[in-house]
Order: structure tokens, then C-alpha cells, then sequence
């Protein structure tokens, strides 16, 4: 193996909301419930394309 793309699993957890607060809180939540014996990396919370739209914020977290 070469070690090229793909070479691991990627996860996406996006969450929208009213709020930049409540969004980002929520997506913290769900990282903090996240099991650490598993070498999880974790990027995020992060804006996600088209972050806000009509009223509704929009952000990712990568695994």
C-alpha cells in the first residue's frame, strides 16, 4: 500500500440551527460524548460552505 487516499474512515456530523451559539454547543456536545480510544481526530467545529442561509447557520465537524 501506497498510503494514499483513502486510507481511513471520514465521518461528517453537520448541525444547523437559529443561533451560532446553539449551533457550535451542540456539535461541542457531540465531540464531548465521542469515545477516546479510538485515536480520533477531530476537526470542527468549522464553517460549512454556505454557512448562513436564510436564517439558518450552518456548521460541520469532520472525523
Amino acid at each position: 500500500m501506497m498510503g494514499l487516499p483513502p486510507h481511513s474512515y471520514a465521518a461528517l456530523i453537520r448541525c444547523e440551527g437559529k443561533t451560532l451559539a446553539a449551533t457550535t454547543q451542540a456539535l461541542k456536545d457531540a465531540i464531548a460524548i465521542l469515545p477516546n480510544g479510538h485515536n480520533l481526530a477531530v476537526l470542527g467545529p468549522i464553517d460549512a460552505p454556505m454557512s448562513k442561509r436564510i436564517a439558518v447557520t450552518t456548521y460541520n465537524c469532520y472525523f
